[in-house]
């Protein structure tokens, strides 16, 4: 993995490692966020996707996230920030699962502020999109929260989601590529 061990107030952001299976797919397999996933979650599809994650070859500084409890230690989420493939355009898309028992605390919030801070500090990249499913308020509101602006909606990831680009100084409004 590319990506450096972030921390916040709260949270430990390291790199995502082989063991992380069970506790993302007790994540993943949540209800609240399974409903905006397109396919059924399991274990084999969760031990698959884990794999790819970790032997893909992102660009330096890129990749995939756990996070935990600085507290406790505990698996508190999970987020990337990679080219996405949705979009196919080479920006970095910053995406983020947290578990419930860590929701309304403001922890996505938080864990986010981080990554971009790396994002656009770090890695000094001009832009960084967010795909979030139409329905998923929180989320919504987690990247409004961060300055993302909707800049097209369209079919990603199987549903319809709100294209969010935000800029290193901030929001940035516009048509995104694949939406509509």
């Amino acid at each position: 993995m590319n990506v450096p061990e972030l921390l916040t107030a709260r949270l430990r952001l390291r790199p995502l490692r082989a063991g992380d299976e069970e506790p993302l797919y007790e994540l993943l397999s949540d209800p609240e966020a399974a409903r905006f996933l397109p396919f059924p979650v399991t274990r084999e599809l969760v031990a698959q996707h884990v794999d790819e994650l970790l032997t893909a070859d992102y660009p330096e500084g890129m990749g995939s996230y756990a996070w935990e409890d600085r507290e406790t230690g505990e698996f508190a989420g999970h987020g990337d920030l990679a080219p996405s493939k949705e979009l196919g355009d080479g920006r970095p898309e910053v995406g983020w699962y947290l578990m419930p028992s860590y929701q309304g605390r403001g922890l996505a919030t938080e864990a986010l502020d981080a990554v971009l801070g790396h994002a656009f500090g770090t890695l000094r990249v001009p832009e960084v999109v967010a795909l979030v499913h139409e329905e998923n308020v929180r989320s919504r509101r987690v990247a409004e929260r961060l300055g993302f602006a909707e800049a097209g909606r369209g079919l990603h990831y199987g549903g319809p989601h709100i294209v969010y680009v935000r800029g290193a100084a901030g929001a940035v409004r516009g048509t995104a590529p694949g939406a509509a």
